[in-house]
């Protein structure tokens, strides 16, 4: 039977997919990742698994996390973790938000409601930082996480091809309905209305939405294909990233071709010289930037073009329209959770989460956030290329991982449990990062 245990599976030299080899490890320096390993499986957890306390919905990541605070106040007051330069994106993004929205309402109620949607982002990005000091500590959470990810993946598979929802009517069974919410307040009890595509259910499972899904899985995909484990973790974490297929969305098909395309170049540029990740952020990212802030429609009509339905594109491309015009008329603190200015006939919801981000609390919030985000991707990049083939691998998955999300998140706004996600994976990330350098002068490879 397959050991459970991470520090076990990592003893032994099958563990690890090495050319001929297997890695040496010293369990005894684990640092403890438990905090991470929960936060994860939370997000794994439909939202409609809450509680209502004191007029707030509280969600599965959301309570852990409130749980787990204590945890991270006994780190930040023993100075064993460190903040870096990068963790001041996050961090004064957070900050702004909670600011823009006492600037603008100027309640304490109000604010509260911001302090919540900021408590969902910084606990779960900080519960990652501590807990991961380096790639070993990754391996192990990517281990004990692994048969979680793989039956939330299968679940979305059976319903998928059942045509019958069966993990949010369950706990909705259980928990009550969950709230759906405009302008910032409660006005029906949330349904699923996604519909069907190849004669296939356009499945969630347990995951806020089919888009969200989909991103979800074949980010989670991009990390497990390229960790170098080896046996069931390994084949856990590659087969519910392909479960993303039984979404049938195109940001799904979208994320599996950019995932072809990281593997891709990724055995290129190891037998030719000229190519490296560095040129690749370079010819990808100043491209992506200099067409998203300088043109009509930014990135949301190259990405549109891959839609399976049209109209969502049409429709996306609308958003970005009015949702800029909000922007350019509140910059600074934005209009929190006001409707913003839109034709009669859209709804009022913004699929677009770094557009969202900037209605609601002006256009520093996603700035902030990206100012942590771009720095991690290229410090996994540039560092990766000095550690050994096992954590050069890895380091290019997470890179393109955090790549991925950070690009599609551009047609869909994230909520529940994928903000959980997101938030660990951009703060393991920037501890993998920045976790010393032991390259392999045997098998490792530096240009």
């Amino acid at each position: 039977m397959a050991s459970l245990n991470p520090d076990a599976v990592l003893e032994s030299p099958p563990s690890f997919r090495g050319p001929g080899r297997g890695l040496s490890v010293q369990v005894a320096a684990a640092q403890p990742i438990w905090p991470l390993v929960c936060i994860l499986y939370a997000s794994l957890l439909p939202s409609e698994v809450h509680v209502l306390l004191g007029g707030q919905y509280l969600y599965a990541p959301r309570i852990l996390s409130i749980l787990l605070l204590p945890w991270i106040l006994i780190h930040l007051l023993r100075g064993t973790f460190r903040v870096h330069l990068a963790d001041a994106g996050v961090l004064l993004g957070c900050a702004w938000m909670v600011l823009s929205f006492a600037v603008y309402y100027g309640t304490v109620a109000d604010t509260m409601r911001a302090v919540a949607i900021v408590f969902d982002m910084a606990i779960p990005y900080l519960l990652a930082r501590m807990s991961i000091t380096s790639f070993f500590d990754l391996r192990r959470t990517l281990i004990l996480f692994a048969p979680g990810i793989f039956i939330a993946g299968a679940l979305l598979v059976v319903e998928s091809i059942s045509h019958t929802a069966i993990v949010k009517p369950l706990a909705s069974a259980i928990f009550g309905n969950l709230p759906q919410f405009e302008s910032g307040g409660v006005v029906a009890a949330s349904r699923d209305y996604e519909g069907f595509r190849f004669g296939l259910l356009r499945a969630s499972g347990g995951f806020p939405h089919p888009i969200l899904a989909g991103l979800y899985l074949v980010s989670s995909l991009t990390i497990y294909a390229m960790s170098r484990l080896r046996g069931w973790p390994m084949f856990a974490g590659i087969a519910a990233g392909l479960t993303a297929f039984f979404t049938v969305s195109s940001t799904a098909f979208l994320s599996f071709f950019l995932f072809l395309i990281f593997m891709i170049y990724d055995r290129i540029q190891r037998i030719t010289s000229f190519l490296s990740w560095r040129r690749f952020m370079l010819i990808t990212g100043i491209p992506l930037f200099v067409l998203q802030f300088g043109s009509k429609n930014g990135v949301i009509a190259i990405l549109g073009r891959y839609a399976l339905d049209p109209q969502t594109a049409f429709y996306r491309k609308l958003i970005w329209q009015y949702g800029t015009q909000s922007v350019f008329k509140h910059p600074w603190f934005g209009i929190g959770f006001t409707s913003y200015e839109r034709l009669p006939w859209m709804v009022e919801s913004i699929d677009n989460y770094w557009l969202l981000l900037a209605v609601r609390h002006g256009f520093l919030a996603p700035v902030l956030i990206l100012c942590t985000v771009i720095p991690t991707i290229w410090l996994l990049a540039m560092r990766g290329i000095r550690r050994s083939e096992d954590d050069r691998m890895l380091s290019v998955g997470l890179a393109s991982s955090l790549f991925m999300m950070t690009l599609l998140v551009f047609t869909v706004a994230i909520f529940g449990g994928f903000t959980a996600w997101f938030y660990s994976v951009l703060g393991l990330s920037l501890s993998a990062a920045l976790s010393p350098i032991k390259p392999d002068l045997t098998h490792g490879r530096s240009r």
